[in-house]
């Protein structure tokens, strides 16, 4: 069910965990044991079938109970690293797992852990003065369930705070023992997963750096306005610092100069501001928390009567969200620089030869 914990240098304390819960699934033993015999002092079989059944059952609610009351006072906190900026001097060096977290954990669980945890220890202390009558009282509600046997009032209740407490001595020590490494094989596969994605996207980067030919002067769309007679293209990224790369070889291959802006509304008004400048738009799919910020983006551009095409480049690209996002009105969805490469270039020569087409001049 669960891996033993191998650290030698550890080996005395975690023995001791060891030891104490055998002795709590021992003391499970004894509770599922205590019902049978309490029953055998029942006067008909099926009495003592009677009897036996509740008194079961009360201990696998009770274990329940206490078993949930000890997995939240035992979930632990996730420890997280904080993303950073890049510093000084990192410009231009390929995105490392200390600069920025791939993920992060939901720590909903944690937060209700803490909250639960105050309010059962604060009400547990502000009504203890009334656990004897509370005792008595849940007594006398199962005396009737075991049959009304001698001592069934105070058998009943001494079974549901044993059967409690074992199970949240229990359920207390795997949560603390064995939920952290749980959490942590969950943590390392994502970060390994991560890091495979961001060994692959490094590999085509460092293939298509020594494989760029020279500008390709088919694409050599003018959008109106554009500086210093080239092209440009607008980036919607919130961590942009992840795409130099690729920007560097859209500007190496085409001659595109890549604006970087970091939000959709940020977006929005540049192109409102400067309209026909950029002659396209790539956009990562989810910012903030809007976790499809790409289609909200192309949404909002069409409404506002900004045509440009927008590829969309995001960390995960199935054929299936590829379909989707060209039915929202991107050109495509794509997780490979060379891919994205291709895209921007067919881009340019759909611009270049619609402006052919109609004759439009290019700014002086």
């Amino acid at each position: 069910m669960d891996s033993e914990p191998a650290d030698e240098a550890h080996a005395p304390r975690f023995g001791g965990y060891k030891n104490a819960r055998r002795l709590l699934i021992g003391g499970m033993v004894v509770g599922f044991a205590l019902p049978v015999v309490f029953s055998l002092q029942s006067s008909t079989p099926s009495q003592v079938l009677s009897t036996a059944t509740v008194g079961l059952a009360i201990v696998v609610a009770s274990l329940a109970i206490g078993g949930l009351i000890g997995f939240v006072f035992g979930i632990p906190r996730l420890l997280q690293a904080e993303s950073t900026p890049p510093g000084p001097g990192t410009q231009g060096e390929p995105d490392r797992p200390d600069r920025r977290a791939p993920y992060a954990g939901n720590t909903s669980l944690e937060q209700i852990s803490d909250w639960l945890t105050k309010i059962i220890v604060g009400v547990g202390l502000t009504q203890l003065a009334n656990v004897p009558a509370a005792l008595a009282s849940l007594g006398q509600t199962l005396a009737g369930g075991l049959g009304n046997l001698p001592g069934a009032a105070v058998f009943g209740a001494g079974l549901v705070v044993y059967a409690v407490l074992d199970g949240f001595f229990l359920s207390y020590f795997w949560t603390r023992l064995y939920l952290p490494s749980l959490f942590v094989e969950s943590d390392l596969s994502a970060l390994l997963t991560n890091a495979k994605e961001r060994g692959i996207k490094q590999g085509e980067l460092q293939a298509l750096r020594t494989t760029t030919p020279a500008p390709e002067p088919g694409a050599a769309f003018q959008p109106g306005g554009a500086e210093e007679g080239r092209p440009q293209a607008l980036w919607v990224d919130d961590h942009p610092e992840n795409n130099e790369g690729e920007a560097d070889l859209i500007e190496q291959r085409y001659g595109v100069r890549v604006r970087n802006v970091t939000s959709t509304d940020e977006a929005l008004k540049v192109l409102q501001s400067d309209p026909g400048t950029y002659a396209f738009v790539i956009t990562d799919m989810g910012r903030g928390t809007d976790r499809r910020a790409a289609y909200t983006l192309i949404r909002k551009m069409r409404q506002q009567g900004n045509d440009q095409p927008v590829i969309v480049y995001a960390a995960s690209a199935s054929p299936q969200e590829d379909l989707e996002a060209r039915r929202r009105g991107a050109v495509a969805m794509t997780n490979s620089p060379s891919r994205l490469i291709e895209l921007v270039g067919e881009v340019m020569r759909t611009a270049s030869a619609k402006q052919k087409r109609t004759g439009q001049p290019k700014p002086q």
